[in-house]
């Protein structure tokens, strides 16, 4: 495959570095998400029983 990459005249290296940038996001992101999983389902639960205070209307923020 690097050979026929390479008589494609492909940059390997940049494929290769935007790879592991789109490779290095998604896994932050999986992490971050493990990592506050408990936090947003408690905002989720919080805001399903209450509401949302922009739902108020004395509250108007716009």
């Amino acid at each position: 495959m690097l050979e026929e990459a390479k008589e494609l005249d492909l940059n390997v290296s940049a494929i290769s570095n935007q790879a592991l940038e789109v490779a290095v996001k998604e896994r932050k992101r999986e992490r971050w998400m493990a990592e506050n999983r408990a936090g947003i389902e408690a905002l989720n639960s919080f805001v399903a029983e209450v509401g949302l205070f922009s739902d108020d209307e004395n509250f108007r923020v716009i």
